[in-house]
């Protein structure tokens, strides 16, 4: 089995399958389970047409249950492009938490 600790974009890949899969069956419990305890959903628009954050694991849990019955969620996937960053050498056009087309 893959360390997935040391290919931290695997890692984010599989989590995000997993979501994703959680939300094509409507299964809570199973999107629940890849929450930790001290977690965070910060919703841009995307589930709640609101820009808010669920603090822990109870307020995700009831976003999800009024939300996700009428929610038809298209694919969830990790967009990995660096966006011109240089991760590596920690520089670049980008920069952490920006973006710039490419």
């Amino acid at each position: 089995m893959t360390d997935l600790s040391a290919h931290p974009t695997q890692a984010a890949s599989a989590w995000f399958a997993d979501f994703q899969s959680a939300l094509e069956r409507q299964d809570i419990v199973a999107a629940m389970v890849l929450f930790g305890a001290d977690s965070y959903w910060r919703d841009l628009v995307a589930f709640t047409w609101n820009i808010c954050t669920q603090e822990g694991p109870d307020a995700i849990r009831a976003m999800l249950q009024t939300r996700l019955a009428d929610l038809k969620a298209g694919q969830v996937v990790l967009d990995v492009g660096n966006y011109g960053y240089d991760w590596a050498a920690g520089g670049g056009q980008g920069g952490p938490g920006r973006t710039v087309p490419g």
